[in-house]
């Protein structure tokens, strides 16, 4: 309840979405507790009180907003007993269509893992281990060792998907640019066709 004398209150998932954006479009550096409070609307130590510093409260941002995206995406290597080539194409198109879900979430990668630091860590631990902690690494290695796709890296299957396909949604300023040529942007019809793309690079023949 607010009135009189009583500071606003704000859930959690408020603060994340305002948080995630600051620190996408202004990077780790630019962005305070006390600005963020003021976009809030909150009192001015409120974010230090249930955080505690910028550090958590950025971590605490990116925790939850890859939970979202995860979601969709262990959900689909789950599988449901389809072909796996069938599945890793579904986990592609899932990747793509989350991204443009959240394109504040890879902004705010780009900007971090552009120099070294701790939050990249943490990066890597929160958005690339449990994709392949939960199956894709052992789903890219049947589908090689039974000769249907290339040789597809960790490192390969991670930056084309992420900062190949969905740097569109990411950098969408740029990607406007294109419009005039190619027509604005799709989400649903644009994920289907990259991740066509995409398999079509590294299926064997």
């Amino acid at each position: 309840m607010t009135g009189p004398g009583r500071p606003r209150q704000v859930d959690d998932e408020t603060i994340f979405v305002v948080a995630l954006e600051a620190f996408a479009s202004q990077g780790y550096d630019a962005v305070s507790l006390r600005d963020l409070n003021r976009t809030l609307g909150v009192s001015h130590g409120m974010l230090a009180r249930r955080f505690g510093d910028k550090d958590r409260l950025w971590e605490a941002t990116v925790r939850w907003a890859f939970r979202r995206h995860h979601e969709r995406l262990l959900a689909a290597l789950a599988g449901g007993g389809e072909d796996d080539l069938d599945l890793l194409r579904r986990v592609l198109r899932e990747f793509v269509a989350t991204a443009a879900d959240l394109p504040d979430l890879h902004r705010l990668v780009t900007q971090e893992a552009c120099r070294e630091s701790p939050r990249v860590d943490t990066l890597f631990e929160v958005a690339v281990a449990p994709l392949f902690d939960h199956g894709l690494r052992d789903l890219l290695d049947r589908l090689e060792r039974d000769e249907r796709i290339r040789h597809v890296t960790g490192r390969d299957a991670f930056f084309l998907v992420a900062n190949g396909a969905a740097a569109v949604f990411a950098l969408a300023p740029l990607s406007r640019r294109f419009d005039a040529v190619d027509g604005p942007v799709v989400p649903d019809s644009y994920a289907t066709h990259v991740t066509d793309l995409l398999l079509a690079a590294v299926t064997l023949p």
